[in-house]
């Protein structure tokens, strides 16, 4: 075969890269809807507008599912959009939404996105932002996300395996965070504005990090590997709901439970202890409670425990587990007492010599 004839096989197998499918202006206005009165700034390339509000604008783009790999700067011309829904596309770079000065909603799940850090790099961007949705991408770790007047963050199905790094802005209410690749809680601690965090199927074992949440109520572990909850921070002093069913937790030691006052339900099914305990856990649980908050000056009804699981907890639970704690502290007074007393005769008996043959 002569040089030219390889030449001309080598490009024939050479296949040219499919063009990426990158947002066109068609359908950005195929997905345009809900016109709203605007004002603000308009900015454009050689000059800045201030908008009134006399003017009206659509605010909502639904680009659902387009096929998008790339969206060029297309987006640049509707700076005022609020509400973007990029989902289930082939994205895996977001930095153009920053572009977007009064987004309130921007739904990005079902993408292939790693990358978030243009959220931290532009720190002044999307100050009006409130959800973010960035469920089943490809993100690897948790960083910055600053922007003032986000409340809602949605990071489930991702492979984060690190949040350390994590800095949320000031107004942060709900954090989820199920089917990671979490082993701890670094880096979701201090975060005072936090309610409801869901940490559901990862891996995570060590819940130490979780203080400084002072406002938060609802916490989600479901399915991870946590064997105790000894190290359950004291400053949870608002939560009232905890899941950590389908957990490692093998002992009766509830200690942690204690240090959230206002807990009024919690879930441990398919937990080593209570596949031990069957029927009577609920039994025990409150048995343990009232035994650890015995002595407090507030008592706190049980530590406004009123669901354990999917049961109720009546007064009569509550009068049972008091009866039966009772009768146990009596039976284990008694046996000490019984204790004592035999130590006590065998110790004052004088030892006999035996009797000689006569």
């Amino acid at each position: 075969m002569s040089e030219e004839e390889a030449n001309v096989e080598n490009q024939e197998e050479q296949v040219p890269p499919e063009p990426k499918n990158i947002l066109k202006a068609e359908q950005i206005a195929a997905g345009l809807s809900q016109v709203s009165k605007i004002h603000g700034k308009l900015k454009c390339p050689n000059k800045e507008y201030v908008i009134d509000g006399s003017s009206y604008a659509y605010v909502n783009l639904n680009l659902e599912e387009k096929e998008l790999q790339e969206l060029g700067d297309q987006l640049r011309l509707y700076q005022h959009l609020r509400f973007l829904n990029l989902s289930k596309n082939q994205l895996q770079d977001l930095s153009e939404v920053t572009y977007l000065p009064y987004l309130l909603t921007l739904n990005t799940s079902e993408n292939q996105i790693n990358d978030i850090t243009f959220f931290r790099n532009s720190p002044n961007s999307l100050q009006y932002l409130q959800l973010v949705n960035l469920s089943k991408n490809k993100l690897q770790e948790l960083t910055a996300i600053q922007q003032p007047r986000i409340t809602r963050l949605i990071l489930n199905e991702n492979e984060i395996a690190s949040a350390a790094q994590f800095q949320p802005g000031q107004s942060l209410k709900i954090l989820e965070l199920r089917k990671n690749k979490l082993t701890n809680c670094a880096g979701l601690s201090n975060i005072g504005s936090l309610e409801e965090l869901f940490l559901a199927e990862n891996e995570i074992s060590d819940i130490s990090g979780l203080f400084g949440l002072y406002s938060l109520k609802r916490l989600h572990l479901r399915n991870n590997k946590i064997t105790s909850l000894d190290d359950l921070p004291n400053d949870l002093t608002s939560l009232e709901s905890i899941n950590i069913r389908e957990n490692q937790v093998a002992s009766l030691n509830l200690t942690g439970l204690t240090r959230a006052p206002r807990l009024n339900k919690l879930s441990m099914q398919a937990n080593p202890i209570v596949e031990e305990k069957g029927e009577d856990f609920k039994k025990e649980v409150l048995i343990f409670m009232l035994g650890k908050l015995r002595y407090s000056t507030k008592q706190i009804s049980l530590c406004s425990l009123n669901k354990i699981g999917k049961d109720e907890i009546t007064a009569d639970d509550i009068k049972d587990a008091e009866n039966e704690r009772n009768e146990r502290i009596k039976v284990a007074e008694e046996a000490r007492l019984e204790k004592e007393r035999l130590a006590a005769e065998g110790g004052g008996a004088e030892e006999q010599p035996p009797a000689e043959d006569e």
